[in-house]
């Protein structure tokens, strides 16, 4: 598959047809998890703070303006999170003066904004050697360590190209030409093709380590169809970046207001936060010290 990357004359349905030829050949197969995880969390960044005045502009993208992304076609959406509230904000690589938007999304069974009922998906994970380098969530980690890589009945191929899937989700699209198309066509084999356990589906998710964020956490994709009917937003943070230094993926940003509430349209009730012009330093390395991006405290 590695030697798709960089050819000319190659085309999106090229690559899927080739992923999709490889597996066939092999009879790949890949054992999925029921992952659980109270909360995930999305960034959107914009030039003016008026531009965030619905949920549907912090949520899945539309079809019409969905570009090409690592697990998604143009024109194909996905919903892109992290487990972790820091780890959005550097995917989405903000400019300076720009309003960044951190919103918290859990499973709609909740009916308060508290995440009780933990996200509930079936899904595979991509990476997971590279994942488990670094302290995650221990039921997460718990279940990676069960992945196909490790067990001794998986056969060597499975590994091998289990391994090099894990290769291709941590490069850089800015290094390798046509890395999305080849990544994009993994995930749509996974999501539309591959039927598992004899369940006759395929899977809602993709877990995979977050290069962004220096692997302090894990990136995790969703279908727009689970999106749509599991998820609900439950917060909603703006922050104005006041200084972007992307090179060392360093960032000053500027609280500014937060919401936890909309109308049945999904239009959003701001609020100033009280924090409001206190400025903090986000960087990957930097981590404990910096604090979690949550839910601001809200002005009287």
């Amino acid at each position: 598959m590695k030697s798709l990357l960089g050819q000319s004359g190659t085309g999106p349905e090229k690559v899927l047809q080739e992923v999709r030829n490889a597996f066939t050949e092999i009879k790949y197969a890949k054992t999925p998890f029921d992952f659980e995880i109270p909360e995930v969390f999305r960034a959107v960044s914009k030039a003016d703070e008026i531009w965030f005045d619905n949920v549907g502009k912090v949520g899945c993208v539309p079809a019409e303006y969905a570009d090409l992304g690592r697990c998604n076609w143009k024109g194909e959406p996905a919903f892109y999170c992290s487990n972790d509230s820091h780890i959005p904000l550097f995917e989405v690589r903000p400019k300076s003066g720009e309003f960044v938007v951190v919103s918290g999304w859990t499973s709609n069974l909740n009916q308060k904004q508290d995440p009780d009922i933990p996200i509930i998906f079936n899904g595979v994970a991509f990476g997971v050697e590279s994942i488990l380098k670094s302290p995650q969530n221990p039921s997460l980690q718990k279940l990676l360590w069960k992945d196909d890589v490790f067990q001794k009945q998986t056969p060597e191929v499975f590994k091998d190209i289990s391994r090099c899937m894990g290769e291709l989700y941590v490069k850089s699209s800015d290094d390798f030409q046509n890395l999305y198309w080849l990544t994009s066509a993994i995930a749509k084999v996974f999501f539309d093709d591959l039927a598992f356990d004899g369940r006759g589906s395929g899977i809602n998710g993709i877990i995979y380590p977050s290069v962004a964020g220096e692997f302090s956490g894990v990136n995790t994709v969703f279908t727009e169809d689970f999106f749509y009917r599991h998820l609900r937003l439950c917060s909603a943070s703006m922050y104005q970046i006041i200084e972007a230094n992307q090179a060392k993926n360093e960032y000053k940003v500027r609280a500014v207001k937060s919401s936890t509430k909309f109308d049945k349209n999904g239009n959003l009730t701001w609020e100033y936060s009280k924090d409001k012009n206190v400025v903090g330093l986000f960087s990957p390395g930097i981590l404990p010290q910096s604090g979690e991006i949550e839910p601001l405290e809200l002005e009287n």
